[in-house]
């Protein structure tokens, strides 16, 4: 009788084999979802270098950063205070300049003069007394109102187009309002210049003065080529450095600030009061 050979077992290879294709098909798909995000991340890195292509950043800063005032001790109209530059008498306005920073134009700049119009109150208070400012703001009409004048002046600005710095040939201009700068003015030189007061009380109603006109604002929003929105808010700061009893003049020093939602660290600042007399007080305030 013949014996018969026993088959070989082709199982285990054949296990051995779907395993190996299991894994590898796994594998190839773990690498098919790995390129996948490695293209969403390509992608999103594109698409945002592509944005910065046009995006605008426009920023702000004083065109003259000292400026004078000349006044009559008495202000009753508007020719009372002039508002000068720094080293002449030349009548200046005063004005932000804009640079677009950013790689992309910005159009449709809109900007805005916020202030709290009960700053420019129609009295002062010097210890006991009530003395009128000859000055009243009407917030309806917009306008200064002096004792035989007045000043309007609108508080927004209009730009069409603001280009990058590297491309913008002639700065874009925003003037501040000046019906806000001769009523802060009016109301420091007659915090000073009362006579029935004595000095201490002066130098108090000035630093109070100075302190109340720290709230005007400047709100500019503009757009991209594309028309996606941007807003900033700035707040000028105003500080007479110098003011000179007797030759009736102050030298004002003022910057913006980007509001940026936290609140700012008060920095002590100086101002050099001289008398009639010729003689100095140092007085300091802290904003």
């Amino acid at each position: 009788m013949e014996t018969e050979n026993p088959q070989p077992d082709i199982k285990k290879p054949r296990k051995s084999f779907k395993k190996v294709s299991e894994w590898t098909g796994l594998l190839r798909n773990f690498a098919t979802i790995i390129a996948s995000f490695i293209s969403l991340i390509t992608l999103f890195i594109l698409i945002r270098q592509n944005e910065r292509t046009y995006q605008p950043d426009v920023v702000f800063k004083p065109e003259q950063s000292v400026f004078r005032v000349f006044y009559r001790e008495n202000p009753t109209s508007c020719d009372d205070i002039q508002i000068t530059g720094a080293t002449d008498s030349i009548p200046l306005s005063i004005r932000l300049t804009a640079s677009n920073i950013g790689l992309g134009a910005a159009k449709d700049l809109e900007a805005r003069w916020l202030f709290d119009p009960e700053q420019m109150d129609d009295t002062l208070t010097i210890g006991n007394l009530t003395i009128p400012t000859q000055a009243t703001y009407n917030d309806d009409l917009k306008v200064l109102l002096f004792y035989n004048c007045y000043r309007e002046e609108r508080s927004d600005q209009y730009v069409e187009f603001c280009l990058p710095v590297s491309m913008e040939k002639e700065p874009v201009l925003f003037t501040l309002p000046e019906t806000y700068l001769q009523a802060w003015s009016n109301i420091l030189i007659r915090s000073l210049h009362h006579p029935s007061a004595p000095f201490e009380l002066h130098r108090g109603a000035l630093l109070d003065a100075i302190q109340k006109f720290q709230q005007l604002q400047f709100s500019v929003k503009y757009k991209d080529i594309n028309n996606r929105p941007y807003s900033k808010t700035y707040r000028v700061r105003m500080i007479p450095a110098l003011i000179d009893l007797k030759k009736k003049e102050m030298l004002v020093v003022w910057r913006v600030f980007g509001e940026t939602g936290r609140r700012n660290l008060a920095e002590k600042h100086k101002i050099t009061i001289t008398r009639e007399d010729g003689s100095n007080i140092i007085a300091t305030v802290d904003l």
